[in-house]
């Protein structure tokens, strides 16, 4: 096998080396100097490297290896005295033979050459890393259990106290496995923390996004002033954090080793060395030198096949040498546009030298209908500083008029200039704001009216470069199938006829609500080749169907096997009903108290299960109640404020929301009356069925802030409506003013 003769080519290249290897003294050159470390992370060997290659060309993983090389070299360049790779070695828990001779090699180099090596598991490692002869020299240690390892270096006592990476519930871990390292007992004269972890306040990707406190991640004074460095990975960017007070050491990310993906396509890639100064170690990040890698947004709206295919050629040959690139295409096109457009090939016979991809993910494939029109005239860029600085809504459209974005400002000035200087990280489509020639806004005289304003423009104008409030398509429900113990199943469309719960933004958030749900009631979850299955039934006495494997696990109910009655069984199906649609979250009360109150020595996994599940299911409790309040707005009417003697009036319908301004006439109030009475047979046929996808989060905008306690908005549900007359109505708008 290949992997064998890899594996057998590098143990022959390093076994006299390995077999004298406990007897290697420190080294001599540089005895005295201050004491160097090279610390890297996040390598993640095997990514992006089929198993089975059908061609030679480069790929990504080439460059992952190539890049762990170029840092690993640093430690020969440098004369440093030990290395700490902070976890994720690997992309995955068992690497293939080719994977780990990759690595591998290059960490036997190190360690024969008296260079000691400390690898840190990390989560894509499965806390573990591999176990094999290539990573066993006595140089390498692999910190798979919590322990601290004192090394002697340039005269000195050097503990590395480390763990693997904690998957779930990080914070609640790091303390034990902290102590589990014994670490205090360690005698040494440096200490140095090196783990897998996410602490609080680091940030990630093109918005700068900052952890806060939660589960997994750990806070940053958990960290005691003892050790003199924390030598980080899991965050792909390099940074140092601090303790909140100020002490202790630096808690530094060394980042990633090359750019894993495009989200870190601004980001610069290296390693970091650490040197003894003063006293005290400091540090110093060393970039070294990687692809390009860009990102380059294509709009596609109103183009031909031919016009598509010439711009990305364009775009192709632009590319710097030896380029990685995605083209993204955005935009509403026809089916047909881009049918057997082999854009991969296009790509390997203009640049060879070049790894580019073509992404049409956020392309919308549909008939094109003709687009609505903007809420102002356009502004040039030149008329920008003339742009009103409070709340409204903005649309942002190329020199051709098409749009491409659409937001909302408490000062649309200041957001569309930080559009204009490439500052904003909406949709992680850097470079799109190149594109901007044109700027369209309208006021808003309050910034729930902005909110709804933004939601009706991106539905029905449906701009390229937004994504937010455009998934609508990819959401789904949880419907009764028919199965005799209440089981559901995901659909892309609400069954009026079955039991219907949701929507739920996406069929894996479907899927992890339908899991939960059944594991806290005990209900039926019954595997499909379970269901359909003939075989014969192994309790036939029952003479009841095939219990599966969460029967005998005691995780089901079992009413399969008549483990519980049905009175019982159906009791759960009502409670389970009535969470999903967001009416009684008793139960989950119930859990949480529990785990409020668990004795001291409970099982810490079992308890971060409990404490899973149970956040799984507030935030189960908390979407499904917000869907129930936002049926409940149908053909209602939101008064917002308004002009000087007038009221804006946010009419909601299944529709969608249209706006009206009202004087104080009741010719006006009469008109909006009309109006409203016109949609209503259509929003009628409603009962009993879900509102339509594409004005839910319109709909849950004004759902959660009529909830909030400062509410300041008055809503007039469709009951009072139907009874009032224009007196009635204009009395209750102008008196709620």
């Amino acid at each position: 096998m290949p992997a064998v003769t890899i594996t057998d080519s590098i143990l022959n290249k390093y076994r006299i080396e390995a077999s004298h290897a406990k007897t290697f003294s420190p080294r001599l050159t540089g005895m005295g100097r201050p004491l160097r470390i090279l610390h890297l992370a996040d390598s993640h060997i095997g990514a992006e490297w089929p198993l089975r290659p059908r061609h030679d060309r480069p790929t990504r993983g080439d460059d992952f290896v190539a890049s762990l090389g170029r840092a690993l070299n640093r430690a020969f360049e440098r004369e440093v005295d030990l290395v700490i790779h902070g976890g994720d070695l690997f992309t995955m828990p068992e690497p293939s033979g080719r994977a780990l001779a990759a690595a591998s090699e290059a960490l036997l180099q190190l360690a024969v050459a008296g260079i000691p090596v400390v690898l840190v598991p990390g989560n894509h490692e499965r806390h573990a890393i591999s176990s094999t002869l290539l990573l066993s020299h006595p140089n390498i240690h692999v910190m798979a259990e919590p322990r601290t390892v004192v090394l002697r270096l340039q005269g000195a006592r050097v503990g590395i106290s480390g763990f693997a990476c904690s998957r779930r519930g990080a914070a609640a871990k790091f303390p034990a496995a902290l102590q589990a390292t014994e670490s205090a007992k360690a005698e040494a004269d440096v200490r140095i923390l090196a783990v897998h972890e996410t602490f609080e306040s680091a940030t990630c990707g093109p918005a700068n996004f900052r952890f806060r406190s939660g589960d997994d991640v750990v806070e940053r004074d958990a960290v005691p002033e003892a050790f003199d460095y924390v030598a980080c990975g899991h965050i792909h960017r390099h940074q140092e954090l601090r303790r909140p007070d100020g002490n202790g050491p630096a808690i530094v990310y060394a980042g990633s080793t090359d750019r894993i993906s495009f989200a870190e396509a601004l980001e610069p890639k290296g390693c970091v060395l650490v040197e003894e100064k003063d006293g005290s170690l400091a540090h110093t990040f060393i970039e070294h030198e990687l692809r390009p890698m860009s990102i380059c947004p294509l709009l596609i709206t109103d183009l031909t096949r031919e016009q598509i295919i010439e711009q990305v050629q364009t775009i192709i040959l632009a590319l710097p040498p030896r380029a990685i690139a995605q083209v993204r295409l955005a935009g509403r096109i026809s089916p047909d546009s881009l049918r057997d457009a082999r854009f991969a090939q296009m790509a390997r016979e203009l640049r060879p030298d070049v790894l580019v991809t073509v992404s049409a993910q956020t392309v919308e494939f549909a008939e094109i209908s003709p687009a609505l029109s903007p809420p102002t005239p356009h502004v040039g860029l030149t008329g920008v500083a003339k742009l009103p600085a409070s709340c409204g809504v903005y649309a942002l459209y190329d020199a051709l008029g098409r749009l491409l974005y659409a937001g909302k400002a408490r000062n649309v000035r200041t957001r569309v200039r930080t559009h204009l200087r490439g500052q904003s990280g909406a949709n992680f489509f850097r470079g799109w704001t190149q594109q901007i020639a044109q700027v369209a806004v309208k006021q808003a005289d309050s910034e729930l009216e902005a909110l709804l304003l933004e939601a009706e423009m991106i539905r029905s104008l449906r701009p390229a470069y937004n994504r937010q409030m455009r998934r609508w398509p990819a959401y789904c429900y949880l419907c009764a199938n028919g199965s005799p113990h209440g089981q559901l199943e995901i659909r892309p469309e609400p069954d009026s006829s079955a039991r219907c719960f949701g929507p739920f933004r996406s069929r894996y958030s479907a899927q992890a609500t339908y899991e939960a749900v059944t594991s806290h009631f005990g209900l039926a979850l019954c595997e499909e080749t379970q269901a359909s299955s003939n075989k014969q039934s192994l309790l036939p006495h029952l003479g009841v169907g095939q219990p599966c494997r969460r029967y005998f696990e005691g995780s089901c109910s079992g009413p399969c096997g008549q483990r519980i009655s049905v009175e019982e069984y159906d009791r759960r199906i009502r409670q389970c009903d009535a969470l999903l649609l967001g009416l009684d979250d008793t139960s989950i009360r119930e859990l949480e108290t529990q785990l409020e109150s668990s004795p001291p020595g409970s099982s810490e996994d079992a308890l971060a299960r409990s404490a899973g599940l149970a956040q799984t299911l507030r935030a189960t409790f908390d979407h499904c109640a917000t869907l129930h309040r936002a049926e409940a707005l149908v053909n209602g009417m939101l008064l917002l404020p308004g002009p000087a003697g007038c009221r804006k009036i946010a009419v909601l319908t299944a529709a969608g929301i249209s706006f009206d301004v009202l004087a104080h006439d009741s010719a006006e109030a009469q008109r909006i009356i009309s109006n409203r009475c016109e949609t209503a047979a259509y929003d009628n046929q409603l009962a009993g069925c879900r509102l339509p996808k594409q004005v839910l989060d319109g709909f849950c905008i004004v759902a959660r802030q009529l909830d909030k306690p400062s509410n300041a908005y008055r809503f007039l549900p469709r009951q009072e409506l139907d009874v009032m007359d224009a007196s009635r109505f204009l009395a209750a708008v102008f008196d709620a003013a």
